[in-house]
């Protein structure tokens, strides 16, 4: 319970402190033109990492997208180019030639 209380208090207690006000200016104005320089190239950096993150993660995202779509155009242009040379072998048959293969099957 006293560790509870304890996060609050010092939290007031930084705030109290920080209010505090020096030469017409708060403790907390002086600590921010302190550090503010840090803090804005930080986030710059980090924000330009991310953007260049994002970028790439991007572009794998496309490829590998890309490469997972089947090419049903091609296949589908193949397989009629097979059903089509299909179709000229059994024209090419004879009467003859497809009676003999009738009789050669139900014979095996």
């Amino acid at each position: 319970m006293k560790t509870v209380l304890k996060i609050p208090a010092f939290f007031v207690l930084f705030v109290l402190v920080m209010s505090i006000t020096v030469n017409g200016k708060h403790l907390f104005s002086y600590v921010y033109d302190v550090i503010s320089p840090a803090t804005t190239y930080a986030q710059a950096k980090t924000m330009s990492l991310f953007g260049s993150s994002m970028a790439s993660t991007q572009v794998y995202a496309k490829k590998l997208f890309n490469n997972s779509i089947p090419e049903v155009r091609k296949s589908a242009e193949a397989y009629q180019k097979r059903q089509a040379e299909q179709g000229k072998v059994l024209e090419e048959l004879t009467e003859e030639d497809k009676q003999q293969l009738t009789s050669l099957i139900k014979s095996h």
